[in-house]
């Protein structure tokens, strides 16, 4: 509740306060449980995330995906850009590369190996050119020949296995193109084929067709051993058998006295024939893996050593985009590795580094993009038609295709066209600058105001109108205190009635008078504030003063012309014929005007006195003014006395008829 300037009456505060002061919608305080927060120029704006309801005032929340709303809850504002949500026409979307969770109410990454998906687990479209989209299971699989690493990366089975899981020796089938079949997740050559380090089995010759099965044997046990199986194989075969078993697991062919002191190569394994230094190292490009297998090194590297990646020297090619040794042979700057080509293919241009696909950014090209893997543009920039950030109109929070085609606005704006809110005008800068106080709306100028605010008038100054000021915190212009004639916010200027202004801008009572609440004027020796008004009986007319009346005002005339001693002739002829005026013996603050014959006065005339013609006991001068002088109804008002008559006979005494005239006499 709040008390109301002008007629003193407390009132109901706004809906939008908890406490308010001289007008319903100046808060003090907001109420918390209807989401509302105090802001500066005394209002209680909804809190963020909510917006008013036009039709209810009631703070409503935005939609989840809103950090701001208007209107409605799911005509976004502004989004919230750590959800990483985007603002387009007014929704708040995910990127690409995300999914809405409804349970965090944010956009969550996809899984790596989406593109896009519809959540966590349900791709829509694969990431990397090494996956495929399974229709059935919503999912980015490896294709054939490669398997999950890390669950990220599909890494390249070995070159003996069709496909493989877990590690790349780990078969779950073979190509059969290939001359070879599964045993014990391994692809081993078929009988009468020989394992010559390269995809395909090689064909054995009649002698050696039945000692090549048992160098795969104990290569099947090696390869047990080495993924996690103690494995002990009985192997009965004679001497020479065995020491051909041995060799086939060495880098030698033949040998002499010990494993690696090579009598002879198989050029057939990739290996380069260097007996004569009793050496069988395998050919550039290839290294010996832990079962003495020439495996290929990565297509980055020219030789490697251990491992496929851990180049010894460089495979150098025109325009390949690689670092030297010390880089590891890898991409340059800007570009990315497929693991398939010599050459490095080029990252997007959004990205300063990628990794395994052009669009998927680990650092962005510059400050003006952010959030890898997708790198947009910042808030305040658009790409232009050479993909490059430019700077958006200075109205614009985000734009899109040109520097004025607004997706968000900054603060203080509103619309499409991103102009000042009302309250606000153009200087073409970022911040939109304020109008004067007493504008609505201004132009080019704070003061030079297109509409005025509340109910000012007169555009371009917009001024209270008289009788009201001017307090530069209220919609409306405040109702000046109802004895001042003028005035302004620090009190009244000059005073209604015969009120005094006085150092504290107070119409005060002069000295020595009476005051009112429901009039400025108060009596004094030169004016007396009345009433006037009608007897109970309607033969009289009371007109009552506050001061006593001075009965010498009467003596100078005869008893009967003191109404014409009083009043004007236009106020006496309403009278009737010889009225009456004199003071009330009971009460000397009344004067009795008793009516003559046939009044015409009536209620709400004004009665007009004559001036110098009556004083206050206590006063040497006459009054001069008389208010209040209309006539008013009685205070108690007699009801008409209704009275039954009796009826009465009438007799017909005579008819007389004459010619064609007719009397009659009763």
């Amino acid at each position: 509740m709040f008390e109301a300037n002008d007629d003193k009456l407390c009132k109901l505060c706004s809906k939008i306060c908890l406490t308010c002061v001289n007008s319903s919608d100046y808060c003090l305080t907001c109420s918390i449980t209807n989401f509302r927060q105090f802001k500066a120029g005394n209002t209680c704006e909804c809190i963020q995330g909510y917006y008013e309801n036009p039709i209810n005032q009631n703070c409503e929340q935005c939609a989840s995906s809103c950090l701001t709303c208007s209107l409605l809850q799911d005509n976004c504002l502004t989004c919230n850009t750590s959800l990483n949500l985007l603002l387009v026409n007014n929704l708040c979307l995910c990127q690409q590369s995300y999914y809405f969770d409804s349970l965090t109410n944010s956009c969550q990454y996809c899984n790596i190996t989406c593109l896009e998906c519809k959540n966590s687990s349900q791709c829509v479209s694969c990431r990397l050119t090494t996956r495929y989209f399974d229709e059935e299971s919503n999912q980015c699989l490896c294709k054939n020949g490669f398997y999950e690493h890390n669950q990220q990366n599909c890494a390249q089975c070995d070159l003996t296995c069709e496909t493989c899981e877990i590690t790349n020796t780990n078969c779950i089938t073979c190509t059969s193109e290939f001359n070879r079949q599964l045993t014990a997740n391994m692809c081993l050559c078929i009988d009468g084929f020989y394992e010559a380090g390269i995809e395909k089995c090689q064909k054995c010759s009649n002698l050696a067709k039945h000692v090549n099965l048992l160098p795969q044997i104990v290569y099947l046990a090696m390869k047990l051993n080495n993924i996690g199986f103690n494995t002990t194989i009985n192997v009965y075969a004679n001497l020479d058998i065995l020491n051909k078993i041995q060799q086939s697991v060495q880098e030698c062919l033949t040998c002499k006295g010990s494993a690696n002191l090579c009598t002879s190569c198989d050029i057939d394994s990739k290996r380069i024939d260097q007996s004569i230094i009793h050496k069988c190292p395998c050919i550039s490009g290839f290294y010996q893996d832990e079962g003495y297998i020439c495996q290929k090194c990565h297509i980055k590297c020219q030789s490697c050593v251990i491992e496929s990646d851990k180049c010894l020297s460089c495979n150098i090619a025109l325009n390949a985009n690689r670092k030297t040794l010390s880089g590891q042979c890898d991409c340059k700057e800007g570009y990315y590795d497929d693991g398939t080509q010599i050459q490095c293919q080029k990252c997007n241009f959004k990205c300063k580094t990628c990794v395994l696909e052009a669009n998927y950014c680990q650092i962005c090209q510059n400050k003006l993009r952010m959030n890898p893997p997708t790198c947009n543009c910042i808030d305040g920039y658009y790409e232009d038609e050479q993909f490059t950030c430019q700077i958006c109109s200075t109205q614009c929070n985000t734009c899109e295709f040109e520097p004025s085609n607004c997706l968000t606005c900054k603060p203080g704006r509103i619309d499409i066209d991103c102009k000042c809110i009302d309250g606000y005008f153009e200087i073409g800068q970022i911040i939109c600058q304020q109008c004067a106080f007493q504008c609505s709306t201004c132009h080019l100028d704070p003061l030079n105001c297109k509409t005025c605010r509340g109910n000012r008038i007169q555009e371009p100054f917009c001024f209270c109108q008289f009788g009201y000021f001017d307090d530069y915190s209220n919609q409306n212009c405040q109702k000046c205190d109802s004895t001042c004639l003028e005035c302004n916010i620090n009190g009244c200027q000059s005073c209604f009635g015969n009120r005094l202004l006085n150092d504290e801008n107070d119409c005060i009572p002069p000295p020595n008078s009476i005051s009112y609440q429901t009039t400025p004027w108060c009596s004094t020796c030169q004016i007396a504030v009345l009433k006037a008004f009608l007897s109970d009986d309607l033969n009289k007319i009371i007109i009552r003063f506050d001061f006593p009346l001075n009965p010498k005002s009467f003596n100078s005339q005869l008893e009967n012309n003191k109404c014409y001693q009083l009043f004007e002739l236009v106020s006496t002829q309403t009278f009737g014929y010889n009225p009456t005026c004199f003071i009330n013996p009971s009460d000397n603050q009344e004067l009795l005007i008793s009516l003559g014959e046939n009044p015409n006065i009536n209620v709400g005339d004004e009665i007009i006195f004559k001036s110098n013609s009556i004083s206050h006991i206590d006063c040497e001068m006459a009054l001069q003014q008389f208010i209040f002088t209309q006539l008013q109804s009685p205070i108690h008002l007699l009801l008409p006395k209704i009275e039954q008559f009796n009826l009465f006979k009438i007799y017909l005494i005579q008819w007389k008829s004459k010619a064609k005239q007719n009397h009659l006499e009763i």
